[in-house]
């Protein structure tokens, strides 16, 4: 899914080091991605989750997260 890796591209160059994304998976229409970086957890870091999920539904359509995991 390139789409994936280049939503993540653009993610990480207006993020980092604050957020960084790093594809785990993707299988199908499902994607596994860690979020790391410099953020603190306490200050809405999921809401990076959703701004990648923002950049990927750019370039493919509807993006749902189906799942955040501490």
């Amino acid at each position: 899914m390139w789409e994936a890796e280049k939503a993540k591209e653009e993610f990480n160059v207006w993020h980092a080091p604050e957020a960084v994304v790093e594809i785990l998976t993707a299988e199908g229409d499902r994607l596994v991605i860690r979020v790391t970086g410099t953020a603190c957890k306490a200050c809405g870091f999921d809401e990076y989750i959703f701004d990648y999920a923002y950049l990927l539904a750019d370039l493919v359509g509807e993006v749902s997260v189906a799942s955040i995991v501490d």
